[in-house]
């Protein structure tokens, strides 16, 4: 486990305290109870906007692993997700807890205002962890984080439009966990591809990485060297995407 990076001036109470339907439910893990936790105190009634940056830094995790316990969280059916928009382009992720309990986690005093720095109430961070937008040029770049390093997503104008269906199946990848510059990869591979149905391929690419437990570049470069090793012993090919 890293460091935790914790912003106390971004938070306006005096601590939480967890339900007991929650501690001693036994289809949560210890760090499903932390994350509903710190979503639920985050939320001041119209949901909680944090990125994955900030529940990663705060829990002293990485940013996959905070997207799995999120995902998780979702596929159990005690978080839903879904994404403001502006047009075509994904401004935030909104997380809310379902069935939030009346008496479960409460703010002891008013949240912070929104602050010159751009702070907003229950920790807006207006970002996602996947931005994109639509338009004529060969690279779309929009921000994925600005609190960290950018980060861009690219989508080249030879495979069309980048659809709704295709927006959605990178989102609840990267929700699984599925690093920024994988899912790059991933669509590198479909325009090299060129094939009819950019979506149905795009998207045979990335279940098949996920099923195989591949998350990130390190993990998709461990599985080539891996097959390549396979072949020189003569071993069956093992079913892998690349360019």
């Amino acid at each position: 486990m890293g460091k935790r990076v914790v912003n106390d001036n971004r938070r306006g109470f005096k601590g939480v305290w967890i339900p007991a339907e929650y501690w001693l439910d036994a289809n949560l893990t210890m760090s499903e109870i932390n994350m509903i936790t710190e979503i639920d105190s985050l939320d001041n009634g119209n949901g909680c906007y944090a990125s994955n940056k900030h529940f990663a830094e705060f829990f002293g995790v990485t940013k996959g692993r905070a997207s799995q316990i999120i995902a998780s969280l979702k596929a159990k059916g005690y978080i839903s997700i879904s994404y403001d928009r502006d047009g075509k382009q994904i401004t935030r992720r909104v997380i809310r807890v379902v069935n939030k309990l009346n008496r479960g986690i409460k703010n002891t005093k008013p949240p912070i205002k929104n602050t010159k720095q751009g702070y907003l109430e229950n920790c807006e961070e207006r970002n996602t962890e996947l931005g994109i937008h639509l338009g004529e040029r060969e690279r779309i770049k929009q921000p994925l984080d600005t609190n960290t390093d950018l980060s861009f997503l690219s989508w080249p104008d030879s495979l069309g439009a980048m659809t709704d269906q295709i927006s959605k199946l990178l989102l609840d990848a990267s929700d699984q966990g599925m690093s920024i510059d994988l899912l790059q990869k991933a669509v590198d591979i479909t325009k090299y591809a060129d094939p009819g149905t950019p979506y149905g391929y795009l998207k045979s690419v990335v279940s098949d990485w996920l099923s195989q437990g591949i998350y990130t570049m390190q993990d998709w470069q461990q599985h080539q060297q891996k097959k390549q090793a396979a072949k020189h012993r003569g071993i069956p090919d093992i079913p892998i995407y690349k360019i």
